[in-house]
């Protein structure tokens, strides 16, 4: 599953940790282009529906953007090159 979440970008926790409860977290890069930290959503898959998580994925995924733009991120490594377009 690691190479599936690297193409897309996030991973998705679908009741996996617990019963009810959906999640979806993106990584945080550094200047260098290493991964330094994650940010992620969970909420009650009542909430969280297949319907409204695209919102949530655009929200998370442009706030990760936004946190690694800040800590000097460029876009220049090949696997951080993948995961943030």
């Amino acid at each position: 599953r690691l190479g599936e979440i690297r193409c897309k970008g996030y991973a998705l926790d679908d009741e996996e940790r617990g019963i009810g409860i959906r999640c979806i977290g993106a990584p945080i890069y550094d200047q260098k282009g290493e991964i330094v930290a994650g940010l992620s959503v969970a909420g009650p898959i009542f909430h969280m529906t297949e319907d409204v998580l695209p919102g949530y994925l655009d929200a998370l995924l442009m706030a990760t953007k936004g946190i690694s733009n800040e800590l000097g991120y460029s876009g220049t490594t090949a696997e951080a090159e993948l995961v943030m377009s």
